[in-house]
């Protein structure tokens, strides 16, 4: 059965797979490992001639992206960002002093602007990139990406935007999967023909979705970084309107601008 899917969806000849760039949801990595092909989530950057950590073959874990190569060393500062040092570091940027001093300190470590850690075995985590981080009143650092991972794995929901800085808890911004509202609309038992915009407002949505949110994201949380709170947006975010790039990831700020008043919703 397992190789009839994998020819269904062409991958009856692929022997690895791998993931970089962005934090690889928990139900993709689920569904390849069910066909035997684990994901093997790597991590680097082009300052440091791509490849930093990489699982061994068979080795995986997920949500984590192996051990350092050999060759480069690797170490999480105080503040928990990433730092890497070895021959495979760029020496700078080309006629640009100032953001070479950014990226490389007087001991030759490379800042990485990633927050991460080290499990038992060794294993590296990405939890979140250093600019995202924000504090919320009490004091608290909350990584948004690994909340915003977990809120995207609700099958209703395609994207994802937690906010509180500042703010006694956390919260967040959702947009619903277009493809998925017809199954939604059926699954709530909501009249046939609504518009997705007209689904997002439905209370029901908002009742379900809030149950959603406790059941699967809050469930092993910390309290701190529990989310609170939620506003489903009309309509999903896109780079036309300028809150995504074109490679999707997230503008934060242009985000908090263009929805304020749903921000400021939140924790009234």
């Amino acid at each position: 059965m397992i190789d009839k899917v994998k020819s269904a969806i062409g991958l009856e000849d692929v022997r690895y797979c791998f993931s970089g760039a962005a934090p690889l949801s928990r139900s993709t990595s689920a569904f390849f490992a069910s066909l035997g092909l684990p994901i093997h989530e790597v991590y680097g950057m082009t300052e440091t001639t791509a490849i930093i950590s990489i699982p061994a073959p068979g080795q995986t874990r997920p949500g984590k992206v192996g051990k350092a190569f050999s060759a480069a060393e690797v170490k999480i500062a105080a503040d928990g960002e990433i730092l890497i040092k070895g021959p495979n570091i760029t020496r700078g940027y080309f006629k640009n002093e100032a953001q070479t001093k950014e990226l490389l300190d007087a001991g030759g470590w490379l800042h990485s602007g990633d927050i991460g850690e080290f499990d038992d075995e060794g294993y590296l985590q990405i939890t979140d990139r250093k600019k995202e981080l924000f504090k919320t009143s009490g004091g608290k650092y909350i990584a948004p990406a690994p909340i915003e991972a977990r809120l995207k794995s609700i099958p209703a929901v395609s994207q994802a935007v937690v906010v509180g800085e500042g703010e006694r808890f956390v919260g967040a911004l959702v947009a619903l999967d277009v493809d998925n509202v017809p199954a939604l609309v059926k699954q709530l038992g909501l009249a046939e023909g609504l518009r997705p915009e007209e689904v997002a407002a439905h209370p029901a949505v908002q009742t379900f979705l809030e149950e959603q949110v406790t059941d699967l994201v809050n469930v092993d949380l910390a309290r701190f970084e529990q989310v609170k709170k939620i506003v489903i947006l009309p309509t999903e975010m896109t780079p036309e309107s300028g809150e995504l790039t074109p490679t999707l990831k997230l503008r934060r700020k242009v985000i908090a601008s263009a929805h304020d008043a749903e921000i400021a919703g939140i924790f009234a």
